[in-house]
């Protein structure tokens, strides 16, 4: 199963709810804004990327995989077009219809990324 970039541009940017194209109800915005604060805050931080320890989640969770680390754009996709909403983007993976593909179609599929990043 294929995705072009262009599908998730058209049907998946969630609407910006602020002035700063973050949405309320998405983790990774919470994140971002310190809503949902990372263990030891944002490692890294710049107009492009924001990387952080993740913390315990979801509440009432109390520990977490030390070690456990994510890197996310400030532009992300919160829902791939055709996911569930009963799947939550912490366990896409585990979805029997995830998207999946070898190398190569990972490869192709990150070219168009930093091609629609760049323009």
């Amino acid at each position: 199963m294929s995705v072009r970039v262009a599908e998730l541009n058209d049907a998946s940017m969630s609407e910006p709810e602020k002035g700063d194209g973050m949405t309320e109800d998405c983790l990774v915005c919470q994140e971002h804004r310190l809503d949902v604060p990372p263990p030891g805050g944002h490692l890294v931080s710049s107009d492009e990327v924001v990387a952080f320890h993740v913390p315990p989640w979801p509440p009432p969770t109390h520990d977490v995989y030390l070690g456990y680390l994510m890197v996310t754009s400030r532009r992300h996709v919160p829902r791939w077009p055709g996911n569930p909403d009963s799947v939550s983007w912490l366990h896409v993976d585990d979805w029997d219809g995830a998207r999946r593909g070898d190398f190569d179609t990972a490869a192709r599929f990150a070219v168009q990324l930093k091609e629609a990043m760049e323009s």
